[in-house]
């Protein structure tokens, strides 16, 4: 297949301060976090942050994770008048130390040497794909849909149609990752076609369009050794005729 493009998955920022602090602290007060996270989330403060966009400041993601860490550990937002304007401005330009001392400076908000590192390592599990390896699982919603897919192949009273596509009882390329999708949860997405898959997966909010000039070398040495940009869970798309999904270590 003469790889097109790829719509790759994101965390969102709730999964990624989630398995982050997961992986901080075990289970120890994950509904309290889950908690923070969900009232964050749904604040004015990370849609006021929201409205900017990540390609115009340096240090974007290290705004939402302070916002985060502040709220986590005060109970309040960072930005007490909704005016984000001055606060953004800290991350336009600065790398995160300089950022850091910033918020001290500004907002009285003093971290230790821990508490500055967790919060630089959580700006970067913010960012989309930001942590995850070449061969790594992808997610929970994901790794049900590459099961469920694998389940479907390996099921030979399913087979190839563009006609009864829609498991009843075959699939064809894109029905099978549109279905597979929709039945991992957590993606609504419709059953479509390859011409219109970039469309409906970016606009679903969970997914990410990256063009083939941004791949670097696709060929199977450099997948496998990642010298690509192809990670497990990426959704290969030819809008033309087919698509697949990356299994990773080489496989489709």
């Amino acid at each position: 297949m003469a790889i097109g493009a790829v719509l790759q998955p994101v965390a969102t920022a709730t999964n990624a301060i989630v398995s982050f602090f997961k992986g901080l602290n075990g289970n120890a007060d994950m509904e309290g976090i889950e908690e923070s996270v969900k009232a964050w989330i749904n604040s004015p403060e990370y849609q006021g942050i929201s409205k900017y966009k990540p390609s115009d400041y340096r240090s974007y993601y290290l705004a939402q994770s302070v916002s985060f860490y502040y709220f986590k550990t005060t109970g309040e937002f960072i930005v007490s008048d909704g005016d984000y304007t001055a606060y953004m401005q800290i991350f336009k330009d600065a790398d995160s130390q300089e950022c850091l001392k910033e918020i001290e400076s500004r907002y009285g908000f003093k971290m230790s040497e821990d508490e500055s590192t967790n919060v630089r390592t959580l700006a970067v599990a913010l960012i989309p794909g930001g942590q995850r390896g070449i061969n790594d699982p992808v997610g929970e919603p994901v790794e049900r849909a590459i099961a469920w897919m694998t389940q479907i192949a390996n099921d030979d009273s399913h087979g190839y149609s563009q006609v009864t596509r829609n498991g009843n009882p075959n699939y064809d390329c894109s029905s099978l990752i549109c279905s597979a999708m929709r039945y991992a949860g957590g993606f609504n997405v419709p059953i479509t076609s390859t011409h219109s898959m970039r469309l409906v997966f970016t606009n679903a909010g969970n997914w990410i369009w990256i063009p083939r000039s941004e791949l670097g070398d696709i060929s199977n040495e450099a997948v496998i050794s990642g010298r690509s940009n192809l990670k497990r869970g990426d959704i290969l798309l030819n809008e033309t005729d087919h698509t697949e999904i990356y299994l990773g270590n080489g496989l489709d």
